[in-house]
């Protein structure tokens, strides 16, 4: 529970209008409405609103590549992935995964995914919607697989919208996501 609302506080703290935005669009467009509807958003700006929902994740292991880490006790592995979104954010994103399994490369490509510890990101280019609003940018994926395949990570979307998001899900599966999004 505790790493939820660190992670909703992160992404409260990220998705907040920013003082230089606040100071460019004043001397730009006139006088702003600090006092606005959602805390105090200014005008145009839209709110962070909680999000939730469920993903996938498809990887393309003919584009699998693997080579020694740290002295050979380590495999790093890269491949092709695609994420699909379903809930508040509505899409998909294409990317890379890069993964640093915590095992030699020959046991760790001998063994199903999720056998051994591993830090991982994926990053891509989001294309879809948040809350019905069209979206777009950079997303990120990152985190840790524990043995037996279960994964806690961050979501992370910079672009035309913001998001940040907790994720728990599974190995090659996907799983589920809450946090806090703007349109």
């Amino acid at each position: 529970m505790r790493r939820s609302a660190v992670v909703l506080l992160l992404g409260v703290t990220l998705l907040a209008p920013s003082a230089t935005a606040t100071s460019a669009a004043s001397a730009s467009a006139g006088p702003v409405d600090t006092a606005g509807p959602a805390h105090g958003t200014s005008q145009g700006a839209t709110a962070a609103t909680a999000a939730s929902g469920t993903f996938t994740i498809a990887a393309d292991f003919t584009t699998l590549s693997a080579s020694p880490a740290a002295h050979g006790r380590h495999c790093t592995v890269t491949l092709q992935g695609v994420l699909t979104f379903t809930g508040t954010l509505e899409g998909g994103a294409e990317g890379s995964i890069t993964a640093r399994i915590l095992a030699p490369c020959d046991q760790a490509l001998a063994s199903p995914p999720g056998t051994f510890r591993d830090v991982f990101r994926f990053t891509g280019g989001f294309e879809g919607a948040i809350g019905g609003v069209t979206a777009s940018g950079a997303l990120t994926y990152a985190g840790v697989t524990s043995p037996g395949g279960s994964i806690g990570a961050v979501i992370r979307l910079r672009g035309t919208s913001t998001a940040v998001l907790r994720a728990d899900a599974a190995v090659g599966v996907g799983g589920s996501y809450t946090g806090v999004a703007r349109p």
